[in-house]
């Protein structure tokens, strides 16, 4: 979390990651982006955060991300040194509205310093350059995250993160068509051993591509599947894409559901879906189906995201919810 670089969700990950490797998944991270009109994103919002963490320091604890430039220019607030854009809330007077934080940064210079909490919220409401939406906060609890792991796929991580792992995805699709076809791909090859794939070589199989139209189009099932069938041919992967007709299945949720065979699948579901009604932000990304739990009006969807940069690696859904932002759905199947 030292890099000032790094967007708040990757350090999410980050966190989730070695909370699930060195900590037996004892601590659990959650995030808040102070996107304009999201929940939580006011000032209030933020005091509400910094009043429940420092009620027990012992086992809750608040991390700002902050434009620094915005510190720096305060020649009130800001010490002088070249700090990061991470800091731990440490305390908050009241009287004062002042709050006191420690820096991340590993420079040798005045770790503690003190900022007015309007001056932290606009450096904590400015939009991260790389990870293209407002910082936020993160928010670690004792809380076990073991249940997040529950379930799933199993997705191997390292096949999600291949390339540039703290930058926006090339294209969210091909992020995601990488991630099944390394997963679907393991153990397949004639050495036996796991192949890997990249957005970016999804992205190069294409004959002639615009970036302009990678970075906006909003993708239905058809084209996802017709993008991922031409690249699987080329690349000479033995996996084959269809569109999902939802209304064959009956319900949103079962069309979520994967084939399985003793208890694994062996089929992968991809979405396309509008970010605004999931994340409060502008766009269209794709995720791959991670789990599928509950009946419809209970149901959950879990999902990898294929922008995790900017979106998050992993999050979750009620599946009503999640429905009404889906406008593609597309089934990969070994052929």
């Amino acid at each position: 979390m030292l890099s000032e670089h790094l967007p708040l969700e990757n350090a999410a990950t980050v966190a989730r990651n070695y909370s699930h490797t060195h900590a037996e998944d004892g601590v659990s991270i959650a995030t808040r982006h102070m996107d304009k009109g999201a929940t939580g994103s006011t000032l209030q919002g933020l005091l509400q955060q910094i009043r429940f963490a420092l009620q027990f320091p012992e086992s809750r604890c608040l991390i700002v991300n902050f434009q620094t430039s915005i510190i720096h220019a305060n020649k009130a607030v800001w010490n002088g040194s070249n700090g990061g854009s991470y800091a731990i809330v440490l305390h908050f007077d009241e009287s004062s509205s002042l709050v006191t934080l420690s820096d991340s940064n590993h420079e040798s210079f005045y770790r503690t310093w003190v900022c007015p909490l309007d001056v932290l919220f606009d450096a904590i409401s400015a939009v991260d350059s790389i990870a293209l939406r407002a910082r936020g906060t993160l928010m670690l609890t004792t809380t076990s995250q073991r249940d997040m792991y529950l379930d799933c796929y199993g997705y191997d991580m390292r096949h999600s993160i291949v390339h540039h792992p703290f930058k926006p995805s090339v294209w969210p699709a091909f992020h995601c068509l990488a991630l099944v076809a390394s997963e679907m791909s393991r153990g397949d090859s004639t050495t036996g051993q796991s192949v890997q794939f990249s957005a970016e070589d999804f992205l190069y199989s294409l004959s002639s591509f615009s970036v302009h139209n990678v970075l906006r189009n909003e993708l239905e099932s058809e084209h996802i599947a017709a993008l991922a069938n031409t690249a699987f041919e080329r690349l000479e992967i033995p996996l084959e894409a269809n569109a999902v007709d939802v209304t064959i299945s009956g319900s949103f949720i079962k069309a979520c559901c994967d084939e399985t065979v003793n208890g694994k699948p062996v089929t992968m579901t991809l979405l396309g879906y509008d970010t605004r009604p999931i994340h409060r932000v502008a766009g269209f990304s794709v995720a791959a189906i991670n789990r599928v739990r509950g009946t419809e009006k209970e149901g959950l969807v879990q999902l990898v995201e294929g922008n995790g940069c900017t979106f998050g690696s992993v999050w979750e859904r009620p599946a009503q919810e999640l429905q009404f932002a889906v406008t593609a759905m597309v089934r990969i199947r070994r052929r």
